[in-house]
């Protein structure tokens, strides 16, 4: 409006017009500040307004709850643009809502240390338990005790973290396991020792060792019973004290027994004798055998001399058989190693041969046979191989005909005969072949060659009397390498021919140009 008045003055004011349009022109300026302030301001508003409010819950400091993910940097931050807003109004209700963050957080803080500060202490009270400071270790310490475990089980109860609470309580109840166990194992000791102890004394006459005289009462079988209540305590100084009261009893019993005897058993032939026999003297009025440590009761007595049955208890000669004797209080007063006599056993298995074929006469075999001999139409071999149940002879030149009678024969270390077996022998479908060697030009050929029917496989060249093995055979021909071999047309040059068990199935001279 202003602007158009100015606008309508005649060119006869123009000094005035000028000096009007030069303060119009700075009320101008003055506006267009002014609005760009308040502009400006209400942007500062409104950013503060926003990080305020996104410091809370919902975007809505109303709820007055602070976000999980709100922290001091974006208080902080809020705060700087608060400290930007002028309007003193809108900047006390922001400042309010953001001093309200601030107490939430620093609340929220303070309980996140204190739950820190109890996991801490539980953590530290629960592992005090432990060897080592160690759950790991699965031990307790020495000093570990009820009291110890109520106090680190107060310090789990502060704990709210449900995982870090379940896995202390985890590790607490095995300390308490443990001590559990300790606890009973201490007071099962300690009641060993109690019954040892009590067991021990009562063999003494007024209960008391140090009277160095046993009851008239007292007898092996209490001694007996006392030491395996002795043997039961774990404590080494307890159990060394008690083992030296009870070893005085039997000092004493002993002497008060003051018995002696011999007994003598006789050898016995394993796989022979069905009694263990003997003689004893002195005052023993009881014998028992010992197999490997278990006793047999029941030996036959009488004018010094016994006898046990023993064939149902299946002796061998790997057993240790012991002889004991005993006193008519049962007391051990002679023992001795019953020696044995050995009869040794054995059975060999041939396996059926085929002539042509086998090699080897081979089987097996049992019990202490470590050697056989073989026997062909009446002529005996030595040697052959006896190893871990089987054995083999080498019988090719031995054995050549279905018809050959074969014996193998097995003994044992002495050389004694333990078993002769037949060998049967069954023969092979006959077999055929031929060659037909190719005429030679020496020098000039390299290799003997030729055809071959049947069963031909392998091949022996002989040139003036030293033979050759080897040569190929396939689809009909044969050709063997003789350049090394035959250097003249004299010589005197055979090819023979063989199936696959090594028979020989045809001769054949070789003959030169």
């Amino acid at each position: 409006m202003h602007k158009k008045l100015i606008d309508a003055l005649s060119p006869s004011v123009g000094p005035m017009k000028g000096m009007l349009q030069r303060e119009l022109d700075r009320a101008q300026e003055l506006l267009d500040a002014k609005t760009s302030a308040a502009q400006a301001e209400k942007d500062r508003q409104v950013a503060a307004e926003k990080a305020v409010k996104e410091l809370f819950t919902s975007n809505n400091p109303a709820t007055d709850t602070i976000k999980a993910t709100t922290n001091q940097k974006a208080i902080d931050d809020a705060q700087k643009l608060i400290d930007a807003v002028t309007d003193a109004t809108v900047k006390a209700e922001l400042q309010k809502d953001l001093d309200r963050a601030q107490e939430l957080l620093d609340a929220k803080t303070s309980a996140a240390q204190a739950e820190k500060d109890r996991q801490a202490a539980a953590e530290k009270a629960v592992k005090e338990l432990f060897t080592s400071n160690n759950p790991a270790t699965d031990t307790i310490k020495a000093t570990t005790n009820q009291k110890a475990i109520d106090d680190a089980q107060k310090l789990i109860d502060a704990v709210t973290d449900a995982t870090v609470k379940a896995e202390l309580q985890k590790d607490l109840d095995r300390a308490q396991e443990l001590l559990d166990a300790k606890t009973s194992a201490a007071q099962a000791e300690k009641d060993r020792q109690v019954a040892a102890e009590k067991a021990v004394n009562e063999l003494f006459k007024g209960n008391d060792p140090s009277s160095d005289a046993i009851k008239a009462a007292t007898s092996q079988k209490e001694i007996d019973d006392a030491q395996k209540l002795v043997d039961k305590v774990t404590d080494q100084a307890k159990k060394a004290e008690l083992q030296a009261n009870l070893d005085k009893a039997q000092d004493l019993l002993d002497a008060s027994l003051a018995t002696s005897g011999t007994i003598s058993p006789n050898e016995f032939a394993v796989g022979g004798d069905k009694y263990i026999t003997g003689t004893y003297s002195g005052d023993v009025v009881k014998i028992s055998m010992f197999q490997n440590g278990t006793e047999f009761k029941g030996a036959a007595m009488k004018d010094g001399e016994f006898s046990f049955y023993a064939t149902d208890k299946k002796i061998k000669k790997t057993d240790e058989i012991i002889m004991v004797a005993y006193d008519k209080n049962g007391k051990e007063i002679a023992r001795k190693l019953v020696k044995f006599v050995v009869i040794t056993e054995g059975k060999l298995t041939p396996v059926e041969m085929t002539i042509p074929g086998h090699n080897n006469v081979t089987g097996t075999y049992t019990g202490d046979i470590t050697k056989i001999e073989l026997t062909v139409n009446g002529k005996t071999y030595k040697g052959g191989t006896v190893s871990n149940g089987t054995f083999k002879f080498y019988s090719l030149d031995k054995v050549t005909s279905e018809t050959d009678v074969v014996v193998v024969k097995g003994y044992d270390s002495t050389g004694k005969l333990l078993d002769t077996q037949t060998v049967k022998i069954k023969s092979t479908a006959p077999s055929a072949g031929t060659i037909t060697p190719a005429v030679m030009t020496i020098p000039g050929d390299k290799n003997v060659v030729g055809t071959y029917t049947g069963a031909v496989k392998s091949l022996v060249l002989t040139v003036d009397g030293v033979e050759y093995k080897g040569g190929t055979i396939a689809n009909g021909e044969f050709k063997f390498y003789s350049f090394d071999k035959i250097k003249s047309a004299t010589s005197e040059v055979t090819l023979k021919a063989y199936d696959k068990v090594g028979k020989l199935l045809d001769t054949q001279t070789v003959t030169f140009k």
